[in-house]
């Protein structure tokens, strides 16, 4: 390098010389228009855009049975449904298709993969749901359910389970035994996520779940 002065000679020029310049307001967007003709591009034909992931107020639940039990039990919790066009069968795209109805729901049609790109690669079957945040319930909330019931309670109490797919079958399967909720640490364990609601089959719709801050402290109080 050429040192003539205090800075190196390649550190004096210019920021247009070393393509760094910023293009004036709006230039950017007249050569991305600059066409034969000056024309700007047709718009493109496209179905709807899959929007991000949402953040911490919803999340997604995908799969025909998951999104028909959400719709059966609590369709107020919907935000809006996607569908990939001709996937799913007749009678499923007819419940679904009539329950968003009664429900007043917005439903976009979106490509296969940007389906999947929305929940990150599971297996939806041409189908998700936008959903509010899963409202957990409290412990008092389970026994006033089992009392009501007539039935002896049944509660199943989760220690460490950290691994979505595991707490979704734990959930079906504790529903199918009739049980009156699952209990789940707030740390260190996994939570109600649309992965849980896959792996439940639809279960977490109707199987409440309950998050304590200590599984000791529950155990005692049960």
């Amino acid at each position: 390098f050429d040192r003539g002065g205090d800075r190196p000679a390649f550190a004096k020029k210019s920021a247009a010389t070393l393509g760094f310049e910023r293009p004036a307001p709006g230039e950017e967007r007249i050569k991305r228009y600059d066409r034969p003709g000056g024309s700007r591009p047709p718009p493109r034909s496209v179905t709807a855009a899959a929007p991000p992931a949402p953040p911490n107020e919803g999340r997604w639940v995908w799969g025909i049975n998951p999104v028909l039990e959400t719709l059966r039990a609590h369709p107020e919790q919907v935000e809006r449904l996607y569908l990939v066009d001709g996937v799913l069968g007749s009678s499923a795209a007819a419940e679904i298709l009539s329950r968003a109805r009664e429900a007043n729901l917005k439903v976009d049609t979106v490509e296969r993969d940007r389906l999947t790109a929305m929940v990150g690669g599971g297996v939806h079957q041409g189908v998700v749901a936008e959903v509010r945040e899963y409202e957990y319930k409290e412990l008092e909330d389970l026994l006033e359910l089992a009392t009501a019931s007539g039935r002896p309670p049944l509660i199943v109490v989760l220690d460490g389970i950290q691994d979505p797919h595991n707490l979704g079958a734990i959930i079906r399967s504790a529903h199918s035994f009739g049980a009156h909720g699952v209990v789940v640490a707030k740390d260190r364990a996994a939570g109600v996520t649309g992965l849980v609601a896959k792996s439940s089959a639809g279960a977490i719709e109707h199987c409440p779940v309950a998050r304590v801050t200590n599984i000791g402290r529950a155990l005692e109080q049960l």
